[in-house]
């Protein structure tokens, strides 16, 4: 049962190296590693012919220019040969039973004739100080996604429905993963959540961080993945706007904004989100 797993990076061969450990040391064994190279300035290029001179389950790729996440994912994803697939951040890792425990949770679903489209897992936290944990909830439907992406930044499913729903759309300013993540669910069905932290992310400060991001972006990606969707009632349209202004960023509200969300309408409770958000407290 081959599982996929890809990784774009670009100048973090110290990350890269820990990412990658954290595969190659799965229970399951089976597996494939995709890692593309977005263009790295630095000793990347060697470290990934290393690595991949190590261990015959890696595969690398590069972009003599950097071309973005996005694409480079859907480089490896187009290349993958698992018949499953999942992805993992440079600056992530995984726990070492992440992938044989998605792989029988999958088989159990399906044994017991569950609907699904895929599976995501708790989170463990870590900001170099103190480590913390999510606390998703079990089914999420495409619709939820508008309040708040509970899924997370990974998801684990079949290589041919992340294939035959596009991959990652390269021209998303940001909220790719949400995007293409929203698809799979509305084609395919709910994501199910395996109850277990599995996936350990590095959310140390630093530059690149998405919460960085300037405003002008993550607006730029709410009016792109509204649009994909027309079908969705404004108070719906609303939510998903608030998500401008969630704790996942630094960003508040102004009064072209104010005015932006009253265009959908009046909902009360989503009147009452945009107030909190006002005070950072959304």
């Amino acid at each position: 049962m081959l599982v996929s797993i890809y990784m774009p990076t670009k100048n973090r061969p110290d990350l890269l190296r820990r990412a990658v450990a954290s595969v190659l040391n799965q229970t399951h064994r089976e597996l494939e590693l995709l890692i593309v190279d977005d263009g790295s300035t630095d000793d990347t290029p060697a470290v990934l012919k290393a690595l991949a001179e190590q261990d015959q389950r890696i595969r690398f790729f590069r972009n003599e220019r950097s071309k973005g996440a996005p694409f480079s994912r859907n480089i490896a994803i187009s290349a993958a040969r698992g018949q499953w697939i999942t992805g993992l951040d440079d600056d992530d890792t995984f726990m070492p039973e992440r992938v044989a425990a998605l792989l029988a949770y999958w088989q159990l679903l399906e044994t017991i004739g569950v609907e699904f489209s895929c599976i995501f897992t708790q989170d463990i936290y870590d900001d170099g100080k103190k480590i913390s944990y999510s606390n998703k909830h079990g089914t999420v439907a495409w619709k939820d996604l508008l309040e708040y992406n509970v899924v997370g930044n990974q998801i684990f499913t079949l290589t041919d429905r992340l294939k035959s729903c596009g991959m990652f759309d390269v021209d998303m300013p940001a909220w790719q993963d949400f995007d293409l993540f929203m698809r799979v669910l509305k084609k395919f069905g709910p994501a199910k959540l395996l109850d277990s932290a599995l996936y350990r992310l590095s959310i140390d400060e630093r530059p690149d961080r998405i919460s960085r991001s300037k405003k002008e972006r993550i607006i730029s990606a709410f009016e792109r993945l509204s649009a994909k969707h027309p079908e969705i009632e404004n108070w719906q349209r609303q939510l998903l706007f608030l998500q401008v202004f969630g704790s996942l960023y630094s960003h508040r509200p102004g009064p072209a904004d104010i005015a932006k969300f009253l265009t959908y309408g009046w909902n009360y409770a989503n009147a009452k989100r945009l107030l909190r958000s006002l005070v950072g407290r959304y």
